[in-house]
C-alpha cells in the first residue's frame, strides 16, 4: 500500500504518521474490463475517493432527449438530470445492439438478469435532420423519449476521481483491467490532508476539463448538423454529374496493363 501511495505526487508533503494512517484506512480495488466503478453520484461507494493505479477508466455520460418529427427534420429537446436509478430503467425501453457490451455493464447484476430477453442499443439520429424516407411524411408530430450514452474521457494511471464532482447522469466504466486506490473522502478532505485545499482545486478542474450536459449536448447537435450538410453536399455532386464512369485506358497503371497483357505469351508463342 505505502507504494501504491508514493506513487502520487498529492502525497509527497504527508508524514509517516499520515502514511501509516492511509494504509490502514485505504484499500485497493479491482476492476474487470466493462465493470461499472461505483463512484459519487452513482449510486456506489459515496464515502471513497479513486485513484488510477493501472489500466483506464472511461467517462459515459448519458443525455435523455425528446425527439419531435416535423415533416422531414428531426429536432431535439435537452430534457433535465435525472438519478441514476432512472437511468439504469431506461433499458426497459431500448434494444441492445450485439457490440454494446460497455452500455450493458452499466446495468446493475438484478436489472441485466429483468431484461436478459431485451437489447441495448444507442439511439443514433440528428437534430432537424432530413429524413429521405417518404414514410416520414405521414408520421404523426409527436415527441419520442431517447437516449444517447457519449463516450466524453478516459481516466489513465495517474488520474483521481470521486472527489465530489459533477456527475449527473455520468458512470464510470472499466475499458480493461483496473486497478484503483480507495481512500475515504472524510479522512482525506481533513485539514491535515488537504494543504492549499487542493482536492478542491481538483475537483473544480475536472468539473472544468469535463464538458456538462448542456455542452455535449449542444456538440451532439452541431456533428448531427455537419452529417445533414455534408450528405447533402454528395447528393448535389452525384445528381450533377450523373453516375457516368469516365474511366479511361490511361487511368489504369502501367503495370497492371503489363501484366494483363498477351504481348508475353505471343512472343513466347
Amino acid at each position: 500500500m505505502q507504494e501504491a501511495i508514493r506513487r502520487f505526487q498529492y502525497f509527497d508533503h504527508w508524514t509517516e504518521d499520515q502514511i501509516r494512517e492511509c494504509c490502514i484506512l485505504a484499500k485497493v480495488a479491482h476492476y474487470e474490463p466493462q465493470q461499472q466503478i461505483a463512484v459519487p453520484g452513482t449510486g456506489g461507494d459515496l464515502e471513497y475517493a479513486y485513484f488510477v493505479l493501472s489500466g483506464q477508466c472511461l467517462v459515459l455520460q448519458c443525455l435523455k432527449m425528446m425527439k419531435k418529427v416535423r415533416g422531414k427534420r428531426q429536432c431535439f429537446r435537452l430534457l433535465p438530470a435525472e438519478s441514476d436509478d432512472r437511468i439504469l430503467h431506461i433499458a426497459e425501453r431500448l434494444m441492445k445492439r450485439k457490440d454494446s457490451e460497455v452500455l450493458e455493464a452499466v446495468l446493475s447484476p438484478t436489472l441485466r438478469q429483468s431484461l436478459s430477453g431485451s437489447r441495448l442499443s444507442l439511439a443514433r439520429s440528428g437534430s432537424c435532420e432530413e429524413s429521405d424516407d417518404h414514410d416520414s411524411q405521414n408520421q404523426p408530430n409527436e415527441e419520442k423519449l431517447e437516449h444517447h450514452f457519449l463516450d466524453v474521457g478516459t481516466y489513465s494511471c495517474g488520474s483521481v476521481f470521486g472527489l465530489g464532482e459533477r456527475m449527473q447522469d455520468r458512470s464510470i466504466v472499466a475499458r480493461n483491467h483496473v486497478q484503483c486506490m480507495l481512500i475515504p473522502r472524510y479522512w482525506l478532505f481533513m485539514k491535515h490532508q488537504n494543504t492549499g485545499n487542493v482536492w478542491q482545486r481538483i475537483k473544480m478542474y475536472l468539473d472544468q476539463a469535463i464538458p456538462s450536459r448542456e455542452q455535449l449536448f449542444n456538440k451532439f447537435l452541431d456533428d448531427i448538423n455537419w452529417m445533414v450538410y455534408r450528405k447533402r453536399v454528395v447528393n448535389d455532386v452525384i445528381q450533377r454529374r450523373g453516375r457516368q464512369i469516365n474511366t479511361r485506358l490511361a487511368d489504369v497503371p502501367i503495370v497492371c496493363r503489363v501484366e494483363q497483357s498477351d504481348i508475353g505469351q505471343s512472343k513466347k508463342r
